[in-house]
């Protein structure tokens, strides 16, 4: 950096020529901007080590997304599964029941003919009792 004992000549107490003086100040206004400049690529290191690092996270969580949604639909598929299990069973139950309601309601209609056919033979006996 420029100091003021740089801006002086040789002893150290007359100042420096005006050609010098620009030149030095001109060195003074580089090196502030070199300094700073620094310290912006500093800065920006530092946000680029961070964004990096937010993007190894990010990657992470996206595997890690991926992995659960794979899981998701291979327990959905098995659910499906399992649900057509279900209802392929419940159409066989709801068709055996149905084969049983009719052959309730045949074995009834026919118990029902078949008594009236048992009890018109006393009815018609001409037997009074």
């Amino acid at each position: 950096m420029a100091s003021q004992y740089n801006l002086r000549g040789a002893k150290g107490k007359e100042l420096a020529h005006p050609e010098e003086t620009s030149s030095a100040h001109d060195q003074g206004n580089l090196e502030n901007t070199v300094n700073r400049s620094v310290a912006d690529v500093a800065t920006h290191e530092e946000a680029l080590s961070f964004a990096a690092e937010t993007f190894e996270g990010f990657k992470e969580e996206m595997k890690l997304m991926r992995e659960q949604m794979a899981e998701s639909v291979a327990m959905n598929r098995s659910f499906s599964d399992l649900v057509k299990t279900l209802q392929d069973e419940v159409a066989g139950l709801w068709a055996s029941n149905q084969r049983m309601l009719r052959t309730n309601s045949a074995s009834s209609c026919h118990e029902r003919t078949s008594r009236v056919d048992v009890q018109r033979p006393a009815k018609y006996s001409g037997s009074r009792d």
